[in-house]
């Protein structure tokens, strides 16, 4: 059985394929931040811009959506 990767105004909320959330990803954004755990267990973390202030503008949002749940 395949896992569906569901959504909520652009929020995962349930497990699902990684590659399949990036596939979502892609065809939906024009720009991002990609974090996570890599397969050493080291913290990943790459975006499509640099300015940390708009990084941790778009953090700072997505803990607040996170939070509103």
């Amino acid at each position: 059985m395949e896992n569906k990767v569901t959504q909520l105004g652009g929020l995962t909320t349930a497990p699902g394929s990684f590659k399949k959330v990036l596939k979502c990803a892609e065809e939906s954004l024009e720009h991002g931040l990609i974090i996570g755990w890599d397969n050493d267990g080291e913290l990943y973390f790459a975006g499509s811009f640099s300015e940390t202030a708009d990084i941790l503008l778009l953090l700072e949002r997505a803990k607040q959506r996170l939070l509103e749940l």
